[in-house]
């Protein structure tokens, strides 16, 4: 978690958008317990995630 988070910061100050993507559950639940999903962009698939436009 706090190796996404650091990336998530990473990125942010060369203005491009770290998305992640998951699933399972396992991945899913700490994610949200932790409030981390307010942060990053989790998407269901690849193909989600790249439609998404980058804005930042």
């Amino acid at each position: 978690m706090n190796v996404l988070v650091q990336y998530h910061n990473r990125c942010q100050l060369c203005r491009t958008p770290l998305r992640v993507v998951a699933t399972q559950r396992a991945v899913l639940r700490p994610l949200y317990a932790a409030g981390a999903d307010d942060m990053l962009e989790v998407y269901p698939t690849v193909a989600d995630a790249l439609r998404r436009p980058h804005v930042l």
